[in-house]
């Protein structure tokens, strides 16, 4: 990256480096944070998972978003975040000019090993922060296993479900991700 690590960027300036580079990045307390590229494994399960929610989201009025999708949580004195989900689910209406999905209902994370504590820790806890968030979900890429992150609406406590079968249930969004749907063609 061209900016020194010392050196926070705000939203504005983080767009402006982005748009400059080819490397997949976020924005971690006001530090651009390179993403390594994915696995095979898990670009795999982030396309599963992204067709399993369209097909199961089509008739309603909610949609999924895969990699490339930004979620940017409120402002927070640690300096600006800016995330990089494998799959964000949104029910209103969505500016497709812009990366950032404002209003997200669920995200999703494909668990690597240089961002599984990153992706269960802080990313969860500001995702929390989000008003429309219901769902947030960490999928493990070299076993069989989800947690389910959900809540009823903000201000709720979450509640944690960890599934090694069965389905993910979004009762909400009508939705239904099977993990042999979300496995399917990936050894496990």
């Amino acid at each position: 990256m061209s900016e020194p690590a010392s050196t926070l960027l705000d939203y504005a300036s983080f767009l402006r480096l982005r748009e400059r580079g080819e490397a997949r990045v976020e924005l971690v307390r006001g530090v651009v944070v390179a993403m390594a590229p994915p696995s095979k494994r898990h670009t795999l399960i982030a396309d599963n998972l992204l067709v399993t929610a369209r097909a199961g989201l089509a008739a309603g009025p909610c949609r999924p978003f895969g990699q490339g999708a930004e979620i940017r949580p409120p402002a927070s004195g640690a300096g600006d975040d800016a995330f990089l989900p494998d799959l964000v689910i949104a029910c209103g209406p969505v500016d497709l000019a812009t990366p950032t999905v404002a209003e997200p209902v669920a995200i999703v994370e494909v668990l690597s090993p240089s961002t599984a504590e990153r992706d269960a820790g802080y990313k969860f806890t500001r995702a929390s922060e989000i008003a429309s968030l219901r769902h947030y979900l960490l999928v493990e890429q070299d076993r069989r296993m989800v947690v389910h992150h959900g809540r009823g609406a903000p201000g709720e406590p979450w509640t944690t479900r960890l599934l090694a079968e069965g389905a993910v249930e979004f009762g909400d969004l009508g939705l239904t991700l099977r993990l042999e749907a979300i496995y399917a063609d990936t050894g496990l």
